[in-house]
């Protein structure tokens, strides 16, 4: 049987609080892992949302260099279509926009710590979704977000699993993942 296997270093999420968001209108949930089946996660996604607000954070166990940290952040928000960004680029531009943002240095901005104990992020303002990316320790998160300023965006340890439809930190079957 395949399994999805947790990572080997700790899981952020969106800190709503700092903005006085409620938790009680809101949800969180396992949007998706990226790393061999049967093999620890690689990368993990963590999605939280209320209304007019989605933001998408991934955690990643490696240092990640600045170019790969702004690609990896700019496909998450416009790679696909788990974050529902209202000006999302034609298909065919998909590629080029996400190395736009790769390569330009004057699309990002120095932010705030997006974590206790992490660096100063960089941010950027895209055409209706916001990004940002920083360091905490050995491990790279990157946050993907629509309605919500890029220099807003917050992370904390993941500590309440209860909160999602699936406990990131265990073992399971790749059948119990949500699509």
């Amino acid at each position: 049987m395949n399994y999805y296997v947790p990572p080997r270093f700790d899981l952020f999420e969106f800190d709503e609080e700092p903005l006085g968001l409620s938790p009680q209108s809101s949800r969180r949930w396992f949007s998706h892992f990226n790393g061999l089946i049967s093999k620890p996660a690689e990368t993990v996604t963590l999605a939280w949302s209320t209304a007019g607000v989605t933001v998408l954070v991934d955690t990643s166990g490696r240092d990640e260099p600045t170019a790969f940290a702004r690609l990896s952040a700019a496909h998450l928000a416009i790679g696909g279509t788990a974050l529902p960004v209202p000006a999302r680029p034609s298909t065919a531009a998909v590629q080029r926009e996400i190395q736009r943002y790769a390569e330009t240095d004057e699309l990002w901005a120095p932010g705030p710590v997006m974590a206790p104990g992490g660096s100063p992020s960089q941010v950027a303002a895209g055409n209706g979704f916001s990004l940002a990316y920083s360091s905490v320790g050995s491990e790279t998160v990157l946050v993907a977000a629509v309605g919500i300023r890029p220099d807003e965006l917050t992370v904390r340890k993941v500590t309440d699993w209860d909160a999602y439809d699936l406990d990131a930190t265990t073992s399971h079957p790749l059948r119990e993942l949500p699509l």
